[in-house]
């Protein structure tokens, strides 16, 4: 996801021109140097860029709340949040407010569009656990830290594998 964010990055001030959502996948059409593109999120899963476009003849109430803040927005930032599995997209729109759609990669995923100050004006699906909520009005709370597999020794990252009980291959 690192290498990922920091390619797509290299579209920052492409123009937002429509956003496309069905289910658990959201594609945002960019008009970058004369070109379309668009950006593939599936919750939960992957962000990537694509040719493919979803087209729906009704847009979801959730594609419409993205589409009145962020379309004719100006993409200023893709970065990925402290080694996790998110994805932070800055917008800024023509009247210079920021706004952020954090996409979420991990288990059951979400995504969920933010104020600069993080605060949450509405997510794809709310959810509660015990140290976070992800609902509108809320502030943005990151889930609790994995280890960052950068920052650790051989024998810390061997045993992150051994302990977790899981296949490395699926």
């Amino acid at each position: 996801i690192t290498v990922l964010a920091a390619e797509l990055s290299s579209i920052k001030d492409a123009k937002v021109e429509k956003i496309y959502h069905r289910g658990s996948d959201l594609v945002i059409k960019l008009y970058y140097k004369k070109t379309n593109l668009f950006i593939r999120v599936k919750a939960g899963s992957f962000i990537c860029l694509t040719d493919y476009r979803e087209k729906n003849e009704k847009p979801s109430n959730f594609a419409m709340l993205l589409r009145k803040y962020l379309n004719r927005s100006t993409l200023k930032e893709i970065k990925q949040l402290n080694h996790e599995r998110i994805v932070d997209m800055v917008f800024e729109a023509s009247n210079g407010r920021r706004y952020i759609l954090v996409c979420e990669l991990f288990s059951k995923g979400n995504l969920i569009l933010c104020e600069a100050s993080f605060n949450i004006i509405f997510a794809l699906k709310r959810q509660t656990w015990s140290g976070r909520a992800v609902q509108k009005g809320k502030k943005y709370v990151l889930p609790p830290p994995a280890k960052d597999p950068f920052k650790v020794s051989r024998s810390e990252f061997e045993s992150m594998f051994k302990d977790s009980g899981k296949s490395v291959v699926k």
